[in-house]
């Protein structure tokens, strides 16, 4: 089947007659029809000022002199018995143990984010550093050569004594 686009059909079928007419018949009604005229009606808040006025109070001041006795507190400052430590060597410590654990660092970390597996393996290689630490440069013993959980009495006279 060949179409030709460019001839001029000979014939009209029933289908196009049809549409013709529709077209048509569709066209008068459209032309045909009085447009409405839409009314709407819009109610506005009318906004009244009222003033009220309100009685005037009489303000009556009264001045009441009252005397007050004075109170000075003297600071005296007193010398702490204790000595005051430097806080040098606890800044070398905690430098070395940055140095070999990177504990300033886990420390600073949101750990949150991380698998417990993570968390142990980081906590691993800061243990080992710290150790290091610990080992090269303190030497660790015990206060007490008692068993652990043992009850310790300790004198009265004995805290004085070692104050003093």
């Amino acid at each position: 089947m060949i179409i030709d686009l460019s001839s001029v059909p000979q014939t009209i079928d029933m289908l196009h007659a049809g549409l013709a007419v529709s077209s048509v018949a569709l066209l008068a009604i459209a032309i045909a029809r009085k447009p409405k005229t839409v009314e709407k009606i819009v109610e506005k808040p009318v906004e009244k000022i009222v003033e009220v006025e309100k009685p005037v109070e009489k303000i009556v001041e009264v001045e009441k002199v009252v005397e007050v006795e004075k109170v000075v507190e003297k600071v005296v400052e007193v010398e702490s018995k204790l000595k005051t430590a430097s806080t040098d060597s606890a800044l070398q410590l905690l430098s070395l143990m940055q140095q070999e654990a990177r504990l300033i660092d886990f420390l600073n970390e949101d750990v949150s984010a991380f698998s417990d597996e993570e968390v142990g393996a980081a906590a691993r290689v800061i243990h080992g550093g710290g150790k290091k630490v610990l080992d090269e440069y303190l030497t660790l013993a015990p206060v007490r050569t008692e068993e652990e959980e043992t009850q310790v009495t300790i004198l009265k006279a004995s805290m004085h004594s070692k104050s003093a």
